[in-house]
């Protein structure tokens, strides 16, 4: 029987000692197509094959996270793997360690003593069970879950176990306050120069602060640190929302954090495509999920959904002129965007649902013009009202989300980029999707965002705006991406309603 030799480089990769002809075997194995690799002019002109290799054939090495899926191509292939001196790697994998009753029972009551107002529900001392023991992970649960409360004990463990800063990375600035927010809010006894955040251009010299808990920052501010010793300061990094791994800047960080052996993701939603789907379980390890959206509805920790899908049937003119003759996505995005009776229709329905309301749209430019026309339809009451893009300051996108909170009727025009990730609005009743889109993750996670339950119990109500400028047989792209989201409620098990109207 021929063998591969494990053996670990770092807390990153492992290369794998073997036959040329089972590198060759490997290297095909680990490949996977590029999402719209078919788009791509490389591959047009024949210079790429529309892959991507984890494993390559010159640098022999393939991620930590991905043993198991080793473990499966060496039994197909009848191959014996084997760990090298002082390698662990498949002792690690192969460790039972929630057999041992006394030892989780021991570490579940240290984790229960960690000062935080909220008590941590089992589905979140479970997560937080598990990025200890198992060092690498995925935590899968859904938005409004309480992720945030799952890594504050964890950070807080951890800090008193190695006294040392997590390294706790998420995809958005807001996200930056709002995590900061969250810890001092579990524990208002935590100083709050504790948690260093880290924007572009930041000075980074209280790193070396031995009072550190965490530093929060972006992947974008990372990425511009180009001093490699930042890195290797950490032996934990936790990354929200760790979907977007497949990133190749958050890989590029991730593969820095070469001394991180403890390596925890969280998401809401896993990707369904291969490449990103390997990527994301190599730099972090196993995928659980401790629990489901349903579940969760189940027990009454989240609200339940009702969704109306609004149909916009358009005339035959604008069906014609648009879907036969443009044919083009982006022109046709921009026709519904500049469409006055549809800007008038959704303000309209901004302004008339009762209950704080998160209007999301994509194109900044149409969320101005969205905001300004809610603004004059309610300029006679005292609505708040509040524009949210990229270009909103840090401090002011937080106060918006906090003030949400304790209005009864407020409205917040929201990008998705801004708002549809990890922004935590813990009082929301209604999501209007303006330009719906088709990405599940980036749709499921807008749809949690109003699953919290409300101050009053009310129920959240999702208004998805769908067009339809289908001309014969000639299906315009909104009507098949609102098939698509279609398919996502299906399969999340939310229940729909469609009412069609006329243009």
């Amino acid at each position: 029987m021929e063998v591969i030799i494990i053996h670990k480089l770092n807390n990153v990769f492992m290369r794998l000692e073997c036959a040329s002809s089972i590198k060759m075997e490997l290297q095909e194995a680990f490949s996977f197509f590029e999402q719209n690799y078919k788009f791509s002019p490389k591959f047009k002109n024949r210079m790429w094959d529309g892959k991507i290799y984890l494993y390559k054939i010159s640098r022999s090495s393939l991620y930590i996270g991905l043993i198991d899926e080793l473990k499966k191509f060496a039994i197909s292939f009848g191959y014996q793997l084997k760990d090298a001196p002082l390698s662990t790697i498949l002792a690690d994998s192969n460790k039972k360690i929630f057999e041992n009753e006394q030892k989780i029972s021991e570490l579940s009551n240290f984790i229960n003593l960690i000062p935080n107002k909220y008590k941590l529900r089992d589905y979140q001392l479970f997560s937080v069970l598990k990025s200890i023991l198992l060092k690498r992970v995925i935590i899968q649960q859904p938005t409004g879950s309480g992720k945030s409360a799952s890594i504050y004990s964890f950070v807080r463990w951890f800090n008193f176990m190695y006294e040392k800063p997590v390294l706790i990375i998420v995809p958005t600035i807001g996200l930056v306050a709002q995590m900061k927010y969250d810890f001092l809010d579990y524990d208002n006894t935590i100083n709050s120069n504790s948690i260093l955040e880290i924007y572009s251009g930041q000075d980074k010299s209280k790193m070396r602060d031995s009072n550190l808990l965490a530093v929060v920052s972006t992947w974008q501010s990372l990425i511009t640190i180009e001093d490699k010793e930042f890195f290797s300061l950490f032996r934990a990094v936790v990354v929200d929302e760790c979907h977007g791994a497949k990133a190749l800047s958050i890989k590029k960080i991730m593969e820095a954090c070469d001394n991180a052996e403890f390596r925890i993701g969280t998401t809401g939603t896993i990707p369904d495509d291969p490449l990103s789907k390997n990527s994301i379980i190599g730099l972090f390890g196993k995928i659980i999920s401790p629990i489901t959206t349903k579940q969760l509805q189940d027990k009454g920790i989240l609200s339940q959904l009702k969704i109306k899908c609004i149909k916009i049937n358009y005339s035959q003119e604008d069906k014609f002129n648009v879907c036969h003759h443009y044919k083009d996505y982006q022109k046709e995005q921009t026709f519904l965007m500049e469409h006055r009776k549809r800007q008038n229709y959704v303000a309209n329905i901004a302004s008339e649902i009762l209950g704080n309301t998160l209007v999301l749209f994509s194109r900044v430019e149409y969320g101005k013009v969205l905001h300004k026309k809610i603004k004059e339809i309610n300029q006679n009451n005292d609505r708040k009202i509040f524009l949210i893009y990229g270009g909103t300051d840090v401090e002011d996108r937080e106060k918006a989300r906090l003030l949400m909170e304790k209005e009864k009727n407020a409205i917040i025009v929201a990008s998705s980029p801004t708002f549809s990730t990890g922004i935590n609005i813990r009082n929301l009743h209604n999501i209007i999707f303006t330009q719906g889109g088709k990405s599940a993750i980036r749709i499921i996670q807008s749809i949690g965002r109003g699953l919290r339950i409300a101050d009053n119990g009310q129920e959240t109500t999702l208004i998805d705006i769908v067009d339809d400028l289908t001309w014969k047989k000639h299906e315009s792209f909104s009507i098949k991406h609102a098939a698509e989201r279609l398919q996502i409620y299906i399969n999340q098990q939310f229940s729909f309603e469609v009412i069609n109207i006329d243009f």
